[in-house]
């Protein structure tokens, strides 16, 4: 290595500092002083500064030990010799015996103090001043001037380690007991857990989670959107609405099938007489209220018709109310006599037969009911009479029948005339007239005789009691039979012209559009809608592919295309879907991921590959002894060790399972084994040496006396030459001591107590000092003055 030169001086305050492998010199005194190789005095490997919770060491090499000025050579060896004699493997400092190799007071020289900073604790060691960092704290700007600045447990620049500092996106970086943390910015949210991608979430509007981690905005028949950190509904279902405003219960009407809301909110549906349905969000006439009917087919109007009233409708649509001899009308839904005709009379209460008596001419009833003609009396005219051996009345000189002869009919020459389309008769008495064929007298007024044609009349179609009935459609009489042509949305489907075209095939399902065909549908109520078949369907099922014939052909508690309403597929992040009861459901995760938070809507949100609380499977959370844990394809990885350990072993499950800063064969870096005298000392490792030894190479040596090692460790002396005092000389060389006053002296070296200084006798060496030094010793002009000494020490 290149050398250095420094100064120390004797008695002057200089002294050498060595800080990081730099050497500063110090002020020495203005005249006397010894000149070193500073790069030699103390030869220390560079030192690696952990950052760990043990803290750090910065080494600073202290001031030589100073000699008094004013004293000869010669006593200054001697005073030497004496606190060395004084101190046996120490050094006297004012008066004191220390170590100088580990003392922080005499560091390296008496007095020489080591200086610790902000939260660090000074030492000495092998004679150079270090500090150790308290626990917890480090120096990671590499300045010694402020000390151990960094508090590894909640700064989040440097968390838990120097080198690693704590990233905030979206939030504020922070690190608590020497973990990486993040507060998020209001409104942000760390939902993942993750570090790497700070507050991920924008709690405000993100409707997975609005206004907290994990608050998904949920509901019923509906979609919810976040705004400002609250849940709001955001659109319906097809076929439902929230018509009562109140967004927490969702869209809580079907509109599809509400009355009050049919195909719309508040659009009620409601027909007179009549009950109401709402079908495919469309009103429907539901039944008829008892005693009404729909008997024109119009579902505008409701059920317009009273059954227990209506002549026309009497009891029931199309049955109109026409009894013989009578004025009819409708009571209760039944027809009944309002009057009989004039001549006629209901003498048996049954009002099915009309007024069934003619008072003119029947015997029993004759005049009124229950008057009765006695025996050879015949009724005519309304009233009892005499006849010709019992049947025949004199007329003309003649006996005859007053019963039926139209010349003598009722009265002798009472001639009966016949009236249009008729000819005359006599019946019991009383003249009439017999219709001509085709031809009938229905309102019983002979006035106008035969008035009804009976083949084409449609009131009187083959009889007077016939009405072609109209209900539905256009009625007509054609050769004496009923026929009808139905009206649009009208069908004849009972085959009974009697009824007119007595099916609504607008609105019946048996008959919708058309006789005979029924509404059916598989799954779903069945009805006929504008002659059309619609469907209600059954409760779990829908039509989901709009065609009547197969009806609610989709199970909606179980198909993932239309589950709980049709259109509605079942869509979930890294996971393969199923419906289950009509709600979106988790067949199966996506390889690599899991469904930790229970949560079907959020399909399988965790990557088993990645997350360190879920690693490999939900539940199972990275945390490694003395480390920070990662997930890597699913296995719990070593991310970092914590301050101060090492995972030397390279197997993840046990962590960082060394410590770095105890462990011998493992001080400061895995691998890195100290000597078998070493010890590991804060991820150093260093030789405990008491007294004055040394640390060199593993082993305690005198460096004072070891001729390998003196003055310092790994400076040998050259073959011949000895160490003393921790200089290399040649025994065979005199250096001598030359006066400027001319007297001799001699120093004698011993072994055992260093140097004294001698002026009267010989030590070991007859010519002055026969153990010279390379360079000598050189005195100057005076005795009493300061003795410059050139000790010189190669590299």
């Amino acid at each position: 290595m290149a050398a250095a030169l420094a100064t120390l001086s004797f008695g002057c305050g200089g002294g050498v500092a060595l800080v990081g492998g730099e050497i500063a010199q110090q002020d020495a005194g203005p005249r006397d002083s010894v000149s070193l190789d500073a790069g030699d005095v103390h030869d220390v490997d560079d030192v690696n500064i952990a950052d760990g919770s043990e803290g750090s060491i910065l080494f600073d090499v202290a001031d030589a030990p100073e000699v008094g000025d004013g004293a000869a050579p010669s006593d200054a060896l001697s005073d030497a010799g004496d606190a060395q004699a004084a101190c046996p493997g120490q050094t006297q400092c004012g008066g004191a015996c220390v170590s100088l190799s580990n003392d922080p007071n005499h560091c390296g020289g008496c007095n020489n103090v080591c200086a610790a900073g902000a939260r660090q604790t000074a030492l000495c060691m092998a004679g150079r001043c270090a500090t150790l960092c308290h626990q917890g704290f480090a120096d990671c700007d590499g300045n010694p001037s402020n000390g151990c600045e960094v508090e590894l447990a909640a700064d989040p620049r440097h968390c838990g380690s120097c080198s690693v500092a704590c990233s905030g996106g979206q939030g504020t970086a922070a690190c608590a007991n020497g973990q990486c943390a993040i507060v998020c910015n209001a409104g942000r949210g760390n939902c993942d857990q993750q570090l790497t991608n700070g507050c991920e979430v924008d709690l405000l509007a993100d409707a997975a989670h609005c206004g907290r981690c994990g608050a998904l905005c949920a509901f019923a028949n509906g979609v919810g959107a976040c705004s400002g950190g609250q849940c709001a509904l955001a659109t319906c279902a097809m076929g439902f609405a929230s018509c009562d405003n109140n967004d927490t219960n969702g869209c809580e009407t079907n509109i599809g099938t509400s009355v009050d809301h049919c195909g719309a909110c508040r659009q009620r549906c409601a027909f007179d007489n009549a009950e109401a349905v709402c079908a495919t969000g469309r009103c429907a006439l539901g039944a008829c209220r008892m005693g009404f009917a729909n008997c024109d087919g119009n579902p505008s109007n409701g059920c317009e018709v009273n059954l227990a009233s209506s002549a026309a409708h009497c009891g029931s649509c199309g049955r109109t109310c026409t009894l013989p001899n009578a004025v009819s009308a409708c009571v209760t839904g039944g027809c009944a006599i309002a009057a009989c005709n004039s001549g006629f009379a209901d003498c048996d209460r049954d009002a099915n037969n009309g007024c069934e008596v003619d008072l003119g001419t029947t015997t029993t009833h004759c005049g009124s009911c229950g008057t009765a003609c006695g025996a050879g009396q015949v009724c005519s005219g309304g009233a009892c009479r005499n006849n010709c051996q019992g049947f025949n009345d004199l007329c003309a000189g003649g006996c005859v029948n007053l019963n039926n002869n139209v010349a003598h009919c009722g009265a002798c020459n009472t001639v009966c005339a016949a009236p249009a389309n008729a000819s005359p008769t006599c019946n019991s008495g009383q003249c009439g007239y017999a219709c001509n064929s085709g031809f009938a007298d229905c309102d019983g007024r002979a006035v106008n005789g035969c008035e009804v044609d009976l083949r084409s009349a449609v009131n009187h179609c083959g009889s007077c009691s016939r009405s072609c009935s109209s209900a539905g459609g256009a009625a007509s009489c054609v050769n004496g039979q009923c026929q009808i042509a139905c009206a649009a949305g009208q069908g004849d489907c009972d085959g009974d012209v009697s009824t007119g075209c007595e099916t609504n095939v607008s609105n019946t399902t048996a008959h919708c559009g058309r006789c005979a065909n029924v509404c059916t549908a598989p799954n779903a109520s069945s009805q006929c809608v504008s002659a059309t078949c619609q469907a209600t369907c059954n409760s779990g099922f829908g039509d989901c592919d709009n065609n009547a014939v197969n009806g609610c052909e989709t199970n909606l508690t179980a198909t993932s295309a239309h589950c709980g309403a049709c259109g509605r597929a079942c869509v979930l992040p890294n996971a393969s879907p199923t419906c289950a009861g009509g709600q979106c459901a988790i067949a199966s995760c996506n390889s690599g991921f899991g469904n930790c938070d229970g949560i079907a809507s959020n399909g399988c949100e965790t990557s088993l590959a990645s997350s360190a609380s879920a690693c490999g499977a939900c539940g199972v959370v990275c945390s490694l002894p003395n480390a920070v844990p990662q997930c890597v394809s699913g296995q719990c990885q070593v991310l970092t060790c914590a301050p101060g350990f090492g995972d030397c072993d390279g197997i993840a499950s046990s962590g960082c399972e060394i410590d770095l800063r105890t462990t011998r064969d493992h001080c400061g870096a895995c691998g890195r084994s100290c000597g078998p005298r070493d010890q590991c000392v804060a991820g150093l490792c260093m030789t405990t040496c008491t007294g004055s030894l040394v640390a060199c190479a593993g082993n305690c040596v005198d460096v004072t006396l070891d001729f390998a090692n003196c003055g310092g460790c790994g400076q040998a002396c050259s073959v011949g030459q000895s160490c003393v005092l921790g200089s290399c000389v040649d025994p065979n060389r005199d250096a001598g001591l030359e006066s400027g006053t001319g007297s001799d002296a001699s120093l004698a070296i011993d072994g055992d107590d260093g140097m004294r200084t001698d002026a009267g006798r010989d030590a070991g060496f007859d010519a002055g000092f026969d153990a010279g030094f390379d360079a000598g010793f050189d005195v100057g002009s005076s005795t009493s003055g300061d003795v410059p000494i050139e000790v010189g020490f190669s590299g």
